[in-house]
């Protein structure tokens, strides 16, 4: 084998060892204060007070997404389909970018309320088997994975889900 091949073969294991340390570090600790003050980027903190967060419930893709008493939206092959009074293709790309939109967004966090009943408000099942089940009070508030917050843009999201039109993909 040629030197010169080596050598490239060598600096693209570097490159993608540094690539994966890179995206590692970013999940784990996240951006340094540093390179923040660099680029003119906000903390989390400083953005809006600190009980602003960016709430993202999507944990891996998802595979189906239940309105409780109302639809459930599974994927089917290439398809979308709504199970509901009757079983209906929903429009792919309306989906995607649903789940796009949706799966991040701006949320306010709550002290924990002891006397409120949180109900299922959407249950999303994901391709790896594991079931998320997002719950809301009578007062509009989440409650995921423990944390208590509001999210003005998840009740809108909530209100969109069940118009998305119809659509069958080729």
């Amino acid at each position: 084998m040629k030197t010169s091949m080596l050598v490239k073969l060598n600096f693209l294991i570097l490159g993608l060892g540094l690539s994966l340390y890179f995206i590692y570090s970013l999940n784990t600790k996240g951006i340094s204060p540093g390179v923040q003050a660099l680029f003119g980027i906000e903390s989390e903190d400083e953005a809006a007070g600190s009980n602003q967060f960016r709430w993202n419930w999507c944990d891996t893709k998802v595979a189906a997404i239940i309105r409780p008493d109302e639809f459930k939206i599974s994927q089917q092959g290439s398809n979308w389909v709504r199970d509901g009074k009757e079983p209906q293709v929903v429009d792919f790309v309306a989906v995607e970018k649903w789940l796009a939109k949706s799966c991040a967004v701006s949320a306010e966090k709550l002290a924990a309320a002891e006397d409120t009943t949180f109900m299922p408000a959407l249950l999303v099942k994901f391709v790896d088997g594991h079931v998320g089940i997002i719950r809301r009070n009578a007062a509009g508030n989440y409650s995921w994975k423990g944390q208590v917050f509001t999210a003005p843009a998840f009740d809108a999201a909530l209100e969109e889900l069940s118009e998305l039109p119809e659509g069958r993909r080729k």
